[in-house]
């Protein structure tokens, strides 16, 4: 097994987005409808475009530093370019200040 030292853990980054849906409830609808009885109006929940909000967030954190969290666009879909600017504004700064600390670090 491999042990790991503090500087080691230093240079470990962990990057994540996430995708937040505000205005509707996202989880499934559940349906309790009898048996041999599921196209029956009465046992069927409506659906329909809302107009809800989507927020894309993206961050990073390492042991001794994090990011600043980027919001993306409203309705943006991610793509290479518009990945390519979340990374210059929040993996390039958080790879300058690890790099200033620790010597040269590895992503």
């Amino acid at each position: 097994m491999v042990k790991l030292r503090d500087k080691d853990w230093a240079l470990v980054k962990f990057l994540d987005e996430a995708t937040f849906k505000l205005g509707i409830d996202t989880r499934p609808p559940w349906v309790c409808r009898p048996t041999g009885k599921p196209y029956e109006s009465k046992y069927l929940k409506p659906t329909f475009k809302s107009g809800c909000l989507s927020v894309g967030i993206w961050g990073a954190i390492s042991l001794d530093f994090r990011s600043s969290l980027i919001i993306l666009p409203r309705g943006a879909c991610m793509n290479l370019v518009k990945y390519f600017g979340v990374l210059s504004k929040g993996v390039l700064p958080l790879y300058e200040k690890i790099t200033k600390k620790y010597g040269d670090a590895i992503f």
